[in-house]
């Protein structure tokens, strides 16, 4: 997937009108709506992150990115709607022990999405940051610090 510079700057602007778009809703008390802006906000840094050279790995795109982003919105989604119908009062039932939308939001927007990240950038170590780039940034910063040895 091609990531040019273009791109790269439709993606700013688009976290800056994000972030305006996310404090007005809360302002206006739209708490769920700003969490689908911040997944639009959160999704731009992370694809402005994984491109290389203008360029976004397939495989990167797949897992862990677009895994992640389903388990987010999952947990935004059931979070919502369990929150809606129940309110403030105590459901028929719990999942293990907590209310449903607790357990969405913990389960799947927390934990999932950040063992989703976790997992798949250290599964997919070498494609998103293979030695020689790293060597190359060692190379750079060693040269703007004068030389001191970094690894």
């Amino acid at each position: 997937m091609k990531m040019g510079d273009r791109k790269v700057d439709c993606l700013m602007v688009l976290i800056a009108l994000g972030w305006v778009i996310v404090i007005v809703l809360t302002l206006v008390k739209k708490g769920f709506l700003a969490m689908y802006v911040s997944t639009v906000i959160i999704s731009a840094h992370m694809l402005v992150g994984l491109a290389h050279k203008g360029m976004i790995n397939k495989r990167l795109f797949v897992y862990p990115f677009l895994c992640w982003l389903i388990t987010f919105i999952i947990g935004i989604v059931g979070m919502q709607y369990f929150a809606f119908l129940y309110g403030d009062s105590i459901p028929d039932f719990l999942i293990f022990g907590m209310h449903p939308s607790f357990f969405f939001e913990l389960g799947f927007y927390w934990i999932a999405g950040i063992l989703t990240l976790s997992l798949g950038i250290y599964k997919c170590r070498d494609l998103w940051l293979p030695e020689e780039n790293w060597k190359h940034f060692l190379e750079i910063a060693n040269e703007e610090e004068g030389g001191n040895d970094n690894e």
